[in-house]
C-alpha cells in the first residue's frame, strides 16, 4: 500500500498509509528487507521498539533508560527549570555533529565487522512536501563506519518515513544519488578514506529548497593532522511537485513524538555499524558536540540542552562513559548511564579507585546496588576513573574464581580487595594475552611441549549482569573469547554458559516467544593452536531480529592451527521459517578462501535436539574458510553442513578448499596427531576411519551433503550401523507389563528389559509407560554412541484411587473404549472404573462403530474415589446422496447445510445428526436436475436420497453456469488443501 498520496491532500491528512501496530512493526520491516536480500550493513534501523513510549504528562521521555543505548550526545527538547524538566521546540534547516577522536578500541564478534562502530548523526525532517502536501516527516541519517583494524572510514546515510507507523517508502517519494529500497527505505554509500587517529569528524544534514521541491544534504568534513577533506557525498529531492514554498526544517520537539511514534528529536551517537547492533567499546578517549542552524546568526550555535544517548536509532553501545563541560561531551570507558548533561543535570562528580584485574566493574545508580539499572564499566588493569552526573552510586566486581564485591553509596575513592577464592566460574572468560592465560590456566605455560590447560565447567549460571540486551535482542557479552592469541592452550570442557536474563527484558522476550534463558557462546578470532575439546553442551538461541547476521554457537574466525574435538553441539535457534543456512549455526570457521586455516574438526557431534518452531531452522557446521579438515564427525538427517562458493561477509564469489575425509579409508586405529591429541577411533563403532556420517543409511561417495557443500566432497563417509538401545526397569512387581514408545514404536515387556534395535546414529526419543499406581519421569532423548547402551528407568509405588467413568448418554449395551493415561480400558456397561493416582490426566471417551463422536477431557485424582459423568453427544447417522442420470466419472456436488459435497462417482456418503438440512444441486453443463433444491431429514436412522439427471444437450445455457460450478468447486479444493497444510 503506498505510503504517499498520487494528488495533493488536505495538511494533516495521509491517504493510503497503513498504521501498524508497534509489536509487529519490527519483524515487518525486518521481514522487508530480508526478502530483498539486502545486506543488514545498510540499514540503520529506527528503534521500533520504542514507538509510541512517551509520557501524557505534557512532555516526552527518554525511549532509552538503560543501556545499551546510542551513546554519544542528543538534544531531544527538554531542559531543567526552577519548576523541573520543561519541553520547548526548535526548527532549523542545518544540524552538525562533531566527534573529536584520539583513540578507540572496540570488538564485537556478533557483526559481521568485529572491529568497527558507527557515528550516526541522525535528525527529523519535518513538513516535507510530497505532491503538494507539506505534511511529511524523514528521518535523515548522515553516517561513518569506521574500523580500529584497518583504519578505513566508509560514509553511508539512511532516509526512512516517520510520517505514520506504516513506515512505507514509495519509489515515487524521493531520488538521489544512492538507492530507494521500495516499500522500505532509501540508502546510498559513500566514499571510503584511509584515516587513523586521531581525527576530527564533522557530519553535516542541510534542508534548502530547489525549484519548489524539498532538499536535504549529506556533507562532511575530516580533519586529519594538518589535512582537511571536506564533501557532499548524496543530495535528496522530494517530490514535492514544484510546489514546496519554504523548505522543511529538522525539528527538536520534547512536546509529542512524530506521527511514527517515535520522537523529533537530533541525536550524534556511537553504534553498532548497521542492522540494530550493538558495539562494546573496551577504550575511547574524546569528545562530542551537536549543532543547529541559527537563522539570525547565519551559524551553527551549540544544542540549548543535551542527554547522552539517542532516542529514535535502534544500534547501540556499551561501556562508554559521556560527560561533559560548557556544551561539549566527553567521551570515556566506563559505565553506559543514562542522564542528562547541560542544562538538565546539575553538575558531575568524578568515581576513582582500584580493584583486581581480569574482573568486571558494574555501576548502578542509588545507595544500594541494582542489577537492573547496572551498566557495566570497562576499565585499565587495575585502575579506573568514571565521569558522572551528581548523585548516588554503588559498585560491584566480579571475578571469576572469587566471590563478587559489593560496594553500596561508593566515596569518590574507593579501593576493591580481592574477595575470597570460590574456583567458581560466573562471569565471561576474556583471553587476548600473556597474563589473562595464565589467570585461568591450571598448568601449563603455553608452549607446544607444555600447553595451558584450562577448564571451564559451571557449576552456577553466569550472573544475570552479564544478561545484558539491546533493543533487537542483539546480546552484549559471549561466554568464552580467546582473542589474537596463539599460546597453545586446551579448553577442556568448553561447554556454553547459561545464563538467566533479567526481569527488565522479559516483556521483550516474551513478545518474540523467547525464554528468559539461554547459553553464552564461544569466539575464537585471530587465534591459532587452541583446542576446544569435551564440551558436553555447545549450544544457545539466536533471536529472528539477527536475521542477516553471521552467528553461531562457537565461532572460528581468521583463526589457524585449532582443534574443535569431541563436543557435543545442540542447535537451539528460536528463528521462523525457512531454513537460512549463512545465519544461524552451531559450528563457524572463517577465513580468505586463499589462506589455508589448516583447523581441524574431529569427533564432534550434532544431534540437532531441538529444532524452530517451523522444522529444522538451522546449520550444524558452516565452513567459509580453505585448508581445513573435517572428518569422523556425526550429523543426523535434519542437520547439515554448509560450505558455500561465495564469501558471507563481502557476498563475493570464493571457492573453498577443505578435506571432508583423510585421503584414504584407514584402520580404526589410525591415529593423527593435532595439538597434542592423538585422534583415532570411529564415531560410530564402525570399522573403519575416513569421512563423518551424514545420518541416512542412503549415503553414497562421494557426498557433497545434496549440494551444500559447493566446494569438496566427502569421499569416505562413515556407514551407519544397526544398534540396540536397552532399557532396564527398576522398581516394579515381577511379572508386571510396561511399555517403552520409541522414536514411534511401541515395545511391551513383563521383564525386566526392553532392547530396542536402531537402524540409525543419534538420538533415540523415548517415553515410558507404566501400570496405574507406578510412576516414573522417564522420557526424553537416549544418545546411543555405541551399541547396547543401557538406559536405566527407576520407577515408585504410589497410592491409588478408583475412578468411576459413567456413560451417561449410552444405552445400547455396545463396547465403549476410554484412553487415559497412556493405557485404553473397555467396557460394555454404563460404568467403567480405572485406578490411578494424584495427578491431572487428559482422556478420551469413544465408541465404535462410530456412532458417537469423541468425548475428551480432563479429570483429576486428589486422594479420594470420583465419578466422572461422560454424556455422549448426538449420535450420527448416515445420509447417502445418489446420483442417477450422469455419464460415468461425471464431476458433481451438493451443498448441504451451506457446505459443499464433491464427487466423481454416483454416490456422495455424509454423518449427520438428527434435523432437517437443505440441500441445493449443482447443474452439470448438457444436464438437467430433477430438484434444484431438497430437504434432507433424519430421524433417528440412515436416509438415502436419489437425485435424477436428464440430458438436455443445451450446453450454451448451462456454460455460465459450468464456469460458475467449476470456481465453486475450486475453492472448495482449495479451501481443503489450505486446512491440510
Amino acid at each position: 500500500m503506498a505510503a504517499f498520496p498520487l494528488h495533493a491532500s488536505p495538511a494533516g491528512v495521509h491517504h493510503y498509509e497503513t498504521n501498524v501496530p508497534n509489536e509487529s512493526q519490527e519483524g515487518q520491516i525486518l521481514s522487508r528487507i530480508g526478502s530483498l536480500n539486502l545486506s543488514s550493513r545498510y540499514a540503520f534501523l529506527p528503534n521500533f521498539n520504542a514507538m509510541n513510549d512517551y509520557s501524557s504528562a505534557g512532555h516526552i521521555t527518554i525511549t532509552y533508560p538503560i543501556s545499551p543505548a546510542p551513546m554519544g550526545v542528543s538534544d531531544v527538547g527538554l531542559k531543567n527549570s526552577s519548576s523541573g524538566i520543561v519541553p520547548y521546540s526548535i526548527n532549523t534547516t542545518g544540524v552538525m555533529g562533531v566527534a573529536d577522536l584520539n583513540s578507540t578500541q572496540v570488538f564485537y564478534p556478533y557483526d559481521d565487522q568485529p572491529y568497527s562502530f558507527a557515528v550516526q548523526l541522525n535528525a527529523v525532517l519535518h513538513g516535507v512536501d510530497l505532491f503538494g502536501n507539506s505534511s511529511y516527516s524523514f528521518w535523515t541519517q548522515n553516517v561513518v563506519i569506521y574500523s580500529t583494524r584497518t583504519h578505513q572510514l566508509t560514509f553511508i546515510d539512511n532516509i526512512w518515513n516517520f510520517s505514520s507507523q506504516a513506515f512505507n517508502m514509495t519509489p515515487n517519494a524521493l531520488h538521489g544519488d544512492g538507492k530507494l529500497v521500495p516499500g522500505v527505505y532509501y540508502y546510498d554509500i559513500g566514499p571510503t578514506m584511509n584515516v587513523s587517529f586521531p581525527f576530527i569528524l564533522e557530519l553535516y544534514l542541510n534542508s534548502t529548497l530547489q525549484n519548489g521541491n524539498d532538499v536535504v544534504y549529506f556533507n562532511y568534513s575530516l580533519h586529519n593532522g594538518k589535512v582537511i577533506r571536506p564533501g557532499v557525498y548524496d543530495k535528496v529531492t522530494f517530490n514535492s511537485s514544484e510546489e514546496a514554498s519554504s523548505p522543511a526544517e529538522f525539528m527538536i520537539s520534547g512536546y509529542s513524538p512524530s506521527p511514527s511514534g517515535l520522537l523529533y528529536d537530533a541525536e550524534m551517537a556511537i553504534t553498532g555499524p548497521g542492522g540494530g547492533s550493538n558495539v562494546d567499546v573496551y577504550e575511547i578517549n574524546g569528545t562530542m558536540a551537536l549543532y543547529l542552524y541559527n537563522t539570525t546568526s547565519a551559524s551553527f550555535v551549540p544544542a540549548a540542552s543535551a542527554y547522552d544517548a539517542g532516542v529514535d536509532t535502534g544500534e547501540t553501545s556499551y561501556g562508554i562513559d559521556v560527560g561533559w563541560y560548557g556544551h561539549t561531551a566527553t567521551l570515556q570507558p566506563g559505565p553506559s548511564l543514562v542522564y542528562g548533561l547541560w542544562n538538565v543535570s546539575g553538575g558531575e562528580r568524578r568515581i576513582s579507585g582500584s580493584a583486581e584485574p581480569y574482573g568486571y566493574i558494574f555501576v548502578s545508580p542509588g545507595t544500594q546496588f541494582s542489577n537492573i539499572s547496572a551498566s557495566w564499566a570497562p576499565y585499565n588493569g587495575t585502575h579506573f576513573s568514571f565521569v558522572l552526573p551528581d548523585g548516588d552510586y554503588s559498585i560491584a566486581v566480579l571475578r571469576n574464581f572469587y566471590q563478587p564485591e559489593y560496594v553500596n553509596n561508593v566515596s569518590d575513592s574507593a579501593v576493591l580487595l580481592k574477595s575470597p577464592r570460590t574456583g567458581e566460574i560466573y562471569t565471561p572468560v576474556l583471553i587476548e594475552n600473556y597474563s589473562e592465560a595464565i589467570f585461568y590456566a591450571f598448568s601449563g605455560n603455553g608452549t607446544s611441549e607444555n600447553p595451558f590447560i584450562m577448564s571451564f565447567g559451571q557449576s552456577v549460571s553466569v550472573s544475570s549482569l552479564f544478561g545484558v540486551l539491546n533493543d533487537y535482542l542483539f546480546p552484549v557479552f559471549p561466554g568464552i573469547s580467546i582473542i589474537n592469541v596463539d599460546y597453545h592452550m586446551d579448553i577442556e570442557n568448553a561447554s556454553s554458559f547459561r545464563i538467566t536474563y533479567g526481569t527488565q527484558y522479559e516483556g521483550m522476550l516474551n513478545g518474540h516467544g523467547l525464554s528468559d534463558t539461554n547459553w553464552m557462546g564461544i569466539v575464537l578470532y585471530g587465534t591459532s593452536n587452541v583446542s576446544i575439546v569435551g564440551g558436553l553442551n555447545i549450544t544457545g538461541w539466536f533471536p529472528e531480529t539477527m536475521k542477516g547476521f553471521i552467528v553461531a554457537n562457537l565461532m572460528v574466525w581468521n583463526s589457524s592451527n585449532d582443534l574443535i574435538a569431541d563436543n557435543i553441539f545442540y542447535s537451539v535457534h528460536a528463528i521462523s521459517g525457512e531454513l537460512q543456512p549463512p545465519y544461524y549455526s552451531s559450528l563457524l570457521i572463517y577465513g580468505r578462501n586463499s589462506t589455508n586455516e589448516n583447523n581441524t574438526v574431529w569427533g564432534n557431534y550434532f544431534p540437532d535436539q531441538y529444532v524452530s518452531e517451523n522444522g529444522n531452522g538451522t546449520v550444524g557446521i558452516f565452513i567459509d574458510s580453505s585448508g581445513n579438515l573435517i572428518y569422523n564427525n556425526a550429523f543426523t538427517q535434519y542437520d547439515i553442513a554448509y560450505s558455500p562458493d561465495f564469501n558471507i561477509y563481502t557476498d563475493s564469489n570464493a571457492t573453498y578448499h577443505d578435506n571432508w575425509n583423510i585421503s584414504s579409508v584407514e584402520p580404526v586405529n589410525y591415529t593423527i596427531s593435532v595439538d597434542g591429541f592423538d585422534l583415532n577411533g570411529s564415531i560410530v563403532d564402525g570399522g573403519y576411519e575416513g569421512g563423518n556420517y551424514w545420518g541416512s543409511p542412503l549415503i553414497t561417495p562421494p557426498w557433497n551433503e545434496s549440494g551444500y557443500i559447493q566446494s569438496g566432497y566427502d569421499y569416505h563417509p562413515l556407514v551407519y550401523f544397526i544398534y540396540e538401545l536397552s532399557f532396564v526397569i527398576h522398581g516394579l512387581p515381577t511379572g508386571a507389563s510396561w511399555e517403552i514408545v520409541a522414536d514411534g514404536i511401541y515395545y511391551v515387556s513383563s521383564g525386566r528389559y526392553i532392547n530396542v534395535t536402531e537402524f540409525n546414529f543419534g538420538n533415540t526419543t523415548y517415553a515410558v509407560f507404566l501400570p496405574p499406581g507406578y510412576i516414573s519421569s522417564y522420557s526424553g532423548y537416549a544418545l546411543s554412541y555405541k551399541n547396547m547402551s543401557v538406559v536405566n528407568v527407576y520407577v515408585k509405588q504410589v497410592m491409588t484411587y478408583g475412578i468411576v467413568f459413567r456413560a451417561m448418554n449410552y444405552v445400547r449395551n455396545e463396547t465403549w473404549y476410554l484412553d487415559i493415561a497412556g493405557n485404553l480400558y473397555s467396557s460394555t456397561s454404563q460404568d467403567l472404573i480405572v485406578n490411578l493416582p494424584n495427578g491431572t490426566y487428559s482422556y478420551s471417551v469413544f465408541a465404535p462403530p462410530n456412532n458417537y463422536t469423541a468425548v475428551s477431557g480432563y479429570v483429576s485424582v486428589n486422594g479420594r474415589s470420583i465419578i466422572v459423568n461422560v454424556t455422549f453427544p448426538e449420535e450420527l447417522y448416515t445420509v447417502v446422496i445418489r446420483e442417477t442420470g450422469l455419464p460415468a466419472g461425471s464431476s458433481w456436488y451438493v451443498v448441504i447445510d451451506g457446505r459443499a459435497y464433491y464427487s466423481n462417482s454416483t454416490t456422495i456418503s455424509i454423518l449427520l445428526p438428527n434435523g432437517q438440512y437443505p440441500a441445493q444441486f449443482a447443474r452439470i453443463p448438457g444436464y438437467r436436475a430433477s430438484a434444484q433444491s431438497a430437504s434432507i431429514v433424519v430421524n433417528d436412522q440412515p436416509v438415502q436420497y436419489i437425485e435424477t439427471y436428464t440430458y438436455s444437450g443445451n450446453y450454451d445455457y448451462y456454460l455460465g453456469a459450468g464456469i460458475i460450478i467449476g470456481a465453486m468447486i475450486t475453492a472448495f479444493v482449495f479451501f481443503i488443501d489450505r486446512r491440510r497444510r
